[in-house]
């Protein structure tokens, strides 16, 4: 294999240059740059696609030519190229069109004539709650010279040659689609440090490092193998988890060299292992330099001049948020549509209190809004007032509440509020006028469940796969269903089948062990837990689940060890309410300590007494010291708060027994 300092050096030789002469501005434009949530690892930056409307856009270096959700490309009314073209993703292949957009602006830079890809497939369209463009690429970005500060969460666009690159700059190559630059990771292994020079593409959209095709042979020997779900540009919508899964390893580095800085961090590369098909990223790049080393940096690309830096940052400031920009975006908007989202990005915010008082007054003006009726709805359960959620959802009709998303958490919300004949006369009336809405056939599963027609409730969640054209649908509420119809083989099929298509355990380990355990089955179960925990990297999946799991069918050590990994990895970034939660979450599944835990437990909900989460915990720690009473109430009032969680569902029901059947 050619070393890759020397290739780099001959394909400088022949690398694209792009002087950005057609663009049109001035010298520099300064950008804010936007986040979904704190902590996220994606940038969003500004852009007007030629129709004067703002917009977000993922800053993708990575890419090498610009996207456009099918969406926005039909708003900017785009004629796309009847030819499809195929684009690489880190998750495989994509299809677009193409079509060309005469002009976009940036900061106060105008380009003409941007080529767009506009994918064939559904795309990720969304940051946290606020709609997006698509992706910025390097079709743009490579007319300037680009600054990208993190810790300033700000973009410079700058003419090519306008600053002077820093002396510690180092080589890059640009081909027109992907900007390459020599790193050096550097580990540590049995035998001491391991050094190693790889060639990456600069990706400000990838999320960390990622490695792809042949990797040298000190590396492959060192971390854990497993698989693990790998999620490109197209959104893996419907699909099981079991569809995105690619075998990878984890190689564990604490230090990289790259862009003339070293960046001492311990962090994993991902190395996408290849397949016996060849995998489609492996055509494009060895590897993708992302968002997990170029954090915290002041980071240059300089397409005309080559080089690349990675630079200490000279200031930070607080993280902006994309759903603030989305309400700035909206504050002269006056229709009733802007006036619901701009309460959606309030909620988004934290701002509850702010976005319950403008739904009250938009209500008042609009009370035939059901939308905003069901959003204050939410915020009326979420702050604890259940009551008073559920008589203003059972003001609206079954058709308002399945069209609104509401009509599983109102149903569970009956049966909660002791009225089960009120919520199966809901569910009902909702399939009479609604029959091809999937979740109405799941509202009426429920209700049935929960009225003691287990045999009715299996037909409609059946009816409910029919519609939504997956036969693997609601594996968890069929598998609950199938128990209470006497079922058990069903019920442990179904368990079993949710394992494999959702590797990472989710919270089936928990339901799959107490069946199994009831059924004559530990044996099974371990062995199928076992084989789960093969398939994934050492420390990863539901550590808290899989631990509970293992406990309960007699693996008392292992069930602890996977706890205390758990509550080291999951708890200590946490703070305050949080930690406590979490720490007394992972005492109570494996039954420990369980005076500390039932401490913190309180504590947290003293701090947050109307958070789902935290009395789930409660009810599991007073469930383990055998307070079964408390820990009833602990688990319904979770269920009340978050009605339509199937999870919490089944946690209350444990407590109670199966109704009788009804009569003939």
């Amino acid at each position: 294999m050619t070393p890759p300092l020397l290739l780099l050096g001959a394909l400088l030789a022949c690398a694209h240059r792009s002087t950005g002469t057609d663009i049109r501005g001035p010298r520099r434009s300064a950008l804010d740059l936007y986040k979904p949530w704190p902590g996220a690892d994606k940038l969003y930056v500004e852009v007007d696609l030629g129709d004067g409307k703002p917009r977000l856009m993922l800053l993708d270096s990575g890419a090498g030519t610009s996207l456009l959700t099918p969406q926005v490309a039909a708003e900017l009314g785009l004629v796309l190229s009847e030819e499809v073209s195929q684009y690489v993703q880190v998750s495989g292949l994509l299809e677009a069109r193409s079509s060309v957009l005469t002009e976009l602006k940036i900061g106060r830079h105008r380009v003409p004539d941007v080529h767009v890809a506009v994918p064939l497939q559904a795309v990720h369209d969304r940051a946290g709650g606020v709609e997006i463009a698509g992706l910025l690429g390097a079709n743009v970005l490579s007319r300037f010279q680009l600054w990208v500060d993190y810790p300033a969460q700000r973009l410079e666009l700058l003419r090519p040659n306008s600053r002077p690159v820093p002396v510690s700059a180092a080589a890059m190559t640009f081909d027109g689609q992907h900007a390459m630059t020599a790193v050096v990771l550097v580990a540590q292994g049995p035998q001491g440090r391991i050094e190693e020079d790889l060639l990456v593409d600069i990706d400000t959209g990838a999320r960390g490092l990622w490695l792809f095709g042949d990797l040298p042979t000190s590396l492959e020997q060192l971390g854990s193998a497993g698989l693990e779900p790998v999620v490109g540009v197209s959104s893996p919508g419907g699909q099981p988890t079991s569809a995105l899964l690619k075998s990878t390893r984890r190689i564990p580095l604490v230090s990289v060299r790259a862009g003339g800085a070293t960046i001492d961090r311990e962090l994993d590369a991902i190395w996408s292992v290849p397949s016996a098909e060849a995998d489609a990223p492996s055509l494009a790049s060895p590897g993708l330099l992302g968002h997990s080393l170029l954090d915290g940096n002041r980071v240059l690309l300089d397409y005309d001049a080559q080089r690349f830096a990675i630079l200490p940052p000279r200031r930070q400031r607080d993280e902006l948020d994309v759903h603030d920009w989305r309400l700035r975006s909206l504050r002269h908007d006056r229709t009733p549509e802007a006036a619901i989202e701009q309460a959606e990005m309030r909620v988004w915010m934290g701002q509850l209190d702010e976005a319950r008082r403008a739904l009250e007054r938009h209500s008042r003006r609009n009370p035939q809004d059901a939308e905003a009726v069901i959003l204050l709805a939410r915020l009326e359960r979420n702050g604890g007032a259940v009551e008073d959620a559920l008589q203003r959802l059972q003001r609206l009709s079954p058709n308002q509440l399945v069209q609104g998303g509401e009509i599983v958490a109102t149903v569970n919300s009956l049966w909660l509020a002791g009225q089960p004949g009120a919520g199966l006369s809901l569910a009902q009336q909702a399939t009479e006028d609604l029959p091809q809405e999937p979740a109405a056939w799941v509202a009426l599963s429920d209700a049935r469940r929960f009225s003691g027609d287990p045999s009715g409730a299996r037909a409609a969640l059946a009816r409910a796969g029919e519609l939504l054209g997956d036969p693997d649908s609601q594996l968890l509420r069929r598998a609950w269903v199938a128990r209470d119809d006497g079922d058990q083989d069903a019920a442990l099929a179904y368990l079993r089948r949710l394992l494999d298509r959702e590797p990472s355990g989710l919270l089936t380990p928990w339901f799959y062990a107490d069946i199994a355990l009831a059924h004559g089955q530990a044996t099974l179960a371990i062995v199928d837990l076992d084989r789960l925990r093969a398939r994934l990297h050492d420390g990863q999946g539901a550590l808290d689940f899989l631990a509970h799991a293992y406990v309960r069918l007699g693996q008392t050590e292992l069930g602890q060890s996977l706890a205390a990994q758990g509550l080291a990895r999951d708890c200590a970034q946490e703070e305050a309410d949080a930690k406590a939660n979490c720490e007394a979450w992972y005492r109570g599944v494996v039954g420990i300590e369980l005076d500390t835990a039932e401490t913190q437990a309180r504590s947290a909900l003293a701090a947050k007494p109307d958070r789902a989460a935290y009395l789930d915990t409660l009810g599991v720690v007073l469930e383990a010291k055998g307070q079964i009473d408390e820990a009833r109430v602990a688990a319904r009032r979770a269920a009340m708060l978050e009605p339509d969680d199937v999870y919490l569902l089944w946690q209350a029901s444990r407590f109670d027994p199966p109704p009788a059947p009804p009569s003939p």
